[in-house]
C-alpha cells in the first residue's frame, strides 16, 4: 500500500461532516460508543473530529468506552486513548 490508498485528514473530516450532516442532532444528546486500547483506530482523530461537528447542534455529546471483559481504564490511560492532554481535557472537553 502506498500512502494514496489512504484518506486523508480532510477527506475523513468531510465524510464525517455529510454523515452527521443527514442526521436530526440539533439539541439532542449523542452517546458515542468507542473501542478500548486493545482495538486499533485513529481515535484522537475522530474524536476531535466528531466533537467539532457536533458541539454545534448537539445539546451533549458524551463517550463511552467499551471495554467488555477488560478492567476500567485510569484517568491517564483515558486521557492517551483521545489524544488529550489534562490542560485540553479541564479546558476545552
Amino acid at each position: 500500500m502506498t500512502r494514496s490508498d489512504f484518506l486523508t485528514e480532510f477527506e475523513i473530516e468531510s465524510i464525517i461532516a455529510r454523515g452527521l450532516d443527514t442526521l436530526p442532532l440539533a439539541n439532542k444528546r449523542v452517546l458515542i460508543i468507542v473501542p478500548d486500547s486493545t482495538r486499533t483506530m485513529p481515535l484522537p482523530l475522530f474524536f476531535h473530529l466528531l466533537v467539532k461537528h457536533l458541539r454545534p447542534r448537539a445539546r451533549e455529546i458524551a463517550f463511552l468506552v467499551a471495554l467488555g471483559t477488560h478492567p476500567p481504564l485510569s484517568d491517564d490511560a483515558l486521557l492517551r486513548l483521545f489524544g488529550l492532554t489534562r490542560e485540553q481535557r479541564v479546558n476545552q472537553y
